[in-house]
């Protein structure tokens, strides 16, 4: 008998292999890595006791109150000391997704080994290495994961519990992120198609109603704070749809252009067959749907700022829409086992590939979580040892964190053993004795220096105050010297024509990169590279 046509019961036992195995290459890329930029808010800031914002309040425009509170319980009972544990809740998390669509291709009626070849392919997708390997994504994981559970339960008989069980995890789900509404929107589809428009209703209107009561008494306030500069507008709604959808059919190829190909013929079959297929595989169509609505909406939202290409939505997009590829195919290839032989080729192939990437994409990722590592826990020793203009000790990623509060967590024993290194000193510094302050009302600049092109200048004496305007727009760039290197870049990107003043009392000279024309007023001295 052909390996390729074993009996399912096999296949059942190579996908479960399978999930064993990408378990172990997520644990192996994930190696040291540490707390970073959003997660933070759930440590400090969030929890049961001493709440600042509550469970209820979002996070960014999301409701994030199931990922708090597993938050908050990991952290009490493992504090700051390890991130594993907190990796481990987002790989259990994953498994569930890759697991759930597995069993959702299955009752497609997709062949074992196709099947669980397209999981595969999906559980190491390592252009969404984001959702993968930042613990604090595992409220977007989850709310797939969710959806998914809820689409099984949806693809079975409509009694009254079955309605009553899934309307519970509908509501459920939308505590975990702001994702759930697409996938509460994919389960009322699925819905519809499997029980009828009342049972549909019956499942997914209450969710509905519970999100517009928390949009209007809680979900407002991260509608509001968000920044107008982030919105898009209806022109973005085609490129973001078109470009995130086709950014992940090409991911693991890495090739755009391969994934706009591959929509297109994606496209083009299931217009043809669609309406046959639909018949057959409602709810591998309604996840699918999900996607061009999850961008569409996206768009709207962050639609100015944010790449659809970003590893978090193509994680989303490929979980939503590899199911439905993989049916495709398998009505494309029927069940010869040749050409099944060679589609379970081709997944392997793209799993070596999204595994490289997910490989590549957190040692990247780890380096600097590593050096915000080293510099937030040396905050505490250089505040306590020399002159400090700024308290925050991670500027870019974790604005709202101040040296106190990594100060209160190692006196209450819950960080890990940390001895700074001088480059561990010399970031912290870069972070503590170094202020950056927006100009309201620009200064008259006398006398003026005028520089030109990739230029460096160096601080004279213990402390400058000096003023900054750069003639055209760009990032300038901050440097501590220490011994063996360099300390930064911290960047602060300027408009043509804004000023900024900058208030250094960094034990000796600090170095700064101009990326063009500017205007240099006061505290420092030109030195050309």
């Amino acid at each position: 008998m052909s390996a390729v046509v074993r009996p399912a019961k096999t296949w059942t036992w190579v996908h479960v292999a399978s999930l064993a195995a990408v378990l172990v290459v997520l644990t192996l890329a994930c190696r040291g890595q540490w707390f970073f930029g959003d997660e933070w808010d759930f440590i400090l800031f969030r929890g049961l006791h001493h709440p600042i914002w509550g469970l209820l309040r979002p996070h960014n425009e999301h409701w994030s109150t199931l990922p708090i509170l597993w938050w908050r319980a990991t952290y009490s009972v493992f504090g700051l000391r390890s991130y594993w544990p907190y990796l481990f809740g987002l790989f259990a998390t994953h498994l569930i997704v890759v697991h759930a669509a597995w069993r959702l291709m299955r009752r497609a009626d997709v062949s074992p080994p196709l099947a669980t070849g397209v999981a595969l392919v999906f559980g190491l997708f390592g252009a969404g290495s984001e959702n993968l390997a930042w613990a604090f994504q595992v409220g977007f994981v989850g709310s797939l994961a969710a959806g998914m559970l809820l689409l099984l339960l949806v693809d079975d008989r409509g009694d009254r519990t079955r309605v009553a069980l899934v309307a519970a995890g509908a509501i459920a789900s939308l505590m975990l992120s702001g994702m759930s509404v697409f996938m509460v929107g994919a389960v009322g589809l699925a819905a519809l198609a499997r029980w009828g428009w009342r049972k549909a209703v019956a499942a997914t209107a209450p969710a509905g109603v519970v999100y517009l009561v928390w949009l209007k008494f809680q979900g407002q306030v991260g509608l509001e704070g968000a920044n107008k500069q982030f919105h898009g507008g209806p022109r973005d709604i085609p490129r973001y749809v078109w470009g995130g959808m086709s950014s992940t059919l090409g991911a693991p190829f890495k090739s755009h252009r391969i994934g706009e190909a591959l929509l297109v013929v994606l496209l083009a079959v299931l217009v043809v067959r669609g309406r046959d297929w639909w018949r057959r595989a409602p709810v591998l169509f309604s996840l699918a749907a999900a996607s061009p609505v999850m961008f569409a909406v996206i768009s709207q939202g962050r639609g100015a700022i944010q790449n659809p290409a970003a590893g978090r939505y193509l994680y989303l997009c490929a979980g939503m829409l590899l199911p439905l590829i993989a049916f495709t195919a398998q009505q494309l290839v029927d069940s010869e086992a040749p050409r099944l032989a060679v589609a379970l080729v081709a997944c392997l192939a793209l799993t070596a590939i999204g595994t490289q990437e997910l490989f590549d994409n957190v040692h990247y990722d780890r380096n600097v979580e590593l050096t915000l590592h080293g510099q937030m826990l040396a905050s505490p020793y250089v505040a306590a040892r020399e002159p400090t203009v700024s308290d925050r000790p991670d500027f870019r990623y974790a604005g709202d964190v101040r040296v106190k509060d990594i100060f209160h967590l190692g006196r209450r024993g819950e960080l890990p053993g940390f001895t700074p290194t001088i480059a561990d000193l010399a970031y912290a510094r870069l972070a503590l004795e170094l202020a950056v302050t927006h100009e309201k009302a620009p200064r008259p600049c006398s006398p003026a220096q005028l520089h030109s092109g990739n230029a460096i200048i160096g601080k004279t004496g213990f402390e400058g105050v000096f003023s900054l305007q750069l003639h055209d727009a760009g990032n300038v760039q901050f440097f501590v010297p220490y011994n063996g290197g360099n300390a930064g870049p911290r960047i602060i990107a300027l408009r043509a024509g804004e000023r900024v003043t900058i208030h250094d009392i960094v034990s000796g000279d600090v170095v700064m990169q101009l990326p063009g024309p500017a205007t240099i007023c006061g505290g420092v001295t030109w030195a050309q590279p």
